[in-house]
Protein backbone atom coordinates (compact mmCIF):
# COMPACT_ATOMS: atom_id res chain seq x y z
CA UNK A 1 0.00 0.00 0.00
CA UNK A 2 1.23 3.29 -0.61
CA UNK A 3 1.66 6.18 1.25
CA UNK A 4 -1.47 7.91 -0.98
CA UNK A 5 -3.31 4.93 -0.39
CA UNK A 6 -2.98 4.75 3.23
CA UNK A 7 -3.76 8.50 3.81
CA UNK A 8 -6.86 8.25 1.67
CA UNK A 9 -8.10 5.25 3.52
CA UNK A 10 -7.31 6.83 6.58
CA UNK A 11 -8.84 11.00 6.14
CA UNK A 12 -11.93 8.27 4.80
CA UNK A 13 -12.46 6.45 8.13
CA UNK A 14 -12.32 9.87 9.68
CA UNK A 15 -14.70 11.42 7.17
CA UNK A 16 -16.89 8.47 8.11
CA UNK A 17 -16.65 8.69 11.71
CA UNK A 18 -17.46 12.52 12.14
CA UNK A 19 -20.39 11.84 9.61
CA UNK A 20 -22.02 9.46 12.16
CA UNK A 21 -22.86 12.67 14.12
CA UNK A 22 -23.85 14.70 11.22
CA UNK A 23 -22.59 17.04 8.51
CA UNK A 24 -22.64 19.86 10.21
CA UNK A 25 -20.43 18.35 12.98
CA UNK A 26 -17.94 17.10 10.74
CA UNK A 27 -17.42 20.23 9.19
CA UNK A 28 -16.97 21.93 12.60
CA UNK A 29 -14.48 19.91 13.26
CA UNK A 30 -12.49 19.92 10.43
CA UNK A 31 -12.85 23.91 10.57
CA UNK A 32 -11.48 23.78 13.91
CA UNK A 33 -8.39 21.27 13.50
CA UNK A 34 -7.59 23.54 10.65
CA UNK A 35 -8.11 26.99 12.41
CA UNK A 36 -6.71 25.67 15.87
CA UNK A 37 -4.65 23.07 15.43
CA UNK A 38 -3.33 24.36 11.87
CA UNK A 39 -4.19 20.73 10.13
CA UNK A 40 -5.99 20.24 7.39
CA UNK A 41 -7.91 17.30 6.29
CA UNK A 42 -5.61 15.73 4.23
CA UNK A 43 -2.36 16.17 7.22
CA UNK A 44 -4.59 14.22 9.46
CA UNK A 45 -3.06 10.84 9.07
CA UNK A 46 0.37 12.48 9.18
CA UNK A 47 -0.21 14.48 12.52
CA UNK A 48 -2.28 12.11 14.36
CA UNK A 49 -1.54 13.46 18.13
CA UNK A 50 -2.33 16.63 17.42
CA UNK A 51 -5.77 15.84 15.59
CA UNK A 52 -6.18 13.50 18.86
CA UNK A 53 -5.54 16.89 21.17
CA UNK A 54 -8.15 18.48 18.88
CA UNK A 55 -10.86 15.92 18.93
CA UNK A 56 -10.10 15.51 23.13
CA UNK A 57 -10.53 19.53 23.34
CA UNK A 58 -14.03 19.62 21.38
CA UNK A 59 -15.45 16.25 22.97
CA UNK A 60 -13.34 15.35 25.97
CA UNK A 61 -13.32 12.09 27.11
CA UNK A 62 -16.10 11.40 24.58
CA UNK A 63 -13.22 12.08 21.78
CA UNK A 64 -12.21 8.23 22.59
CA UNK A 65 -15.70 7.30 20.74
CA UNK A 66 -14.45 9.38 17.72
CA UNK A 67 -11.04 7.65 17.86
CA UNK A 68 -12.43 4.48 18.10
CA UNK A 69 -14.76 4.56 15.38
CA UNK A 70 -11.73 6.02 13.17
CA UNK A 71 -9.62 2.99 13.99
CA UNK A 72 -12.76 0.78 13.26
CA UNK A 73 -13.33 2.58 10.14
CA UNK A 74 -9.68 2.62 8.88
CA UNK A 75 -9.30 -1.48 9.71
CA UNK A 76 -12.23 -1.95 7.90
CA UNK A 77 -11.10 0.00 4.34
CA UNK A 78 -7.45 -1.27 5.16
CA UNK A 79 -8.79 -5.19 5.66
CA UNK A 80 -6.34 -4.92 8.86
CA UNK A 81 -7.41 -6.82 12.30
CA UNK A 82 -6.65 -4.33 14.97
CA UNK A 83 -5.60 -5.32 18.58
CA UNK A 84 -8.22 -4.34 21.33
CA UNK A 85 -6.45 -2.21 23.38
CA UNK A 86 -5.10 -0.31 20.34
CA UNK A 87 -8.77 0.79 19.97
CA UNK A 88 -8.56 4.37 21.83
CA UNK A 89 -5.49 5.72 21.04
CA UNK A 90 -4.41 6.26 17.66
CA UNK A 91 -1.04 6.45 17.59
CA UNK A 92 -0.67 3.23 19.71
CA UNK A 93 -2.95 2.02 16.64
CA UNK A 94 -0.40 2.74 14.33
CA UNK A 95 2.36 1.31 15.57
CA UNK A 96 1.17 -1.72 14.99
CA UNK A 97 -0.38 -0.98 11.42
CA UNK A 98 2.30 -2.80 8.99
CA UNK A 99 2.78 0.58 6.52
CA UNK A 100 3.69 3.60 9.38
CA UNK A 101 2.94 7.23 7.63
Amino acid sequence: MSVADWARLFIQAVDDALSMFGHTVKEVVLFYAKTKYGINETEIPFKLELFEDCLYEIFGEASKIIVRQIIEKFSERAEFRVKVERLCDLSRFMEDFPYPP
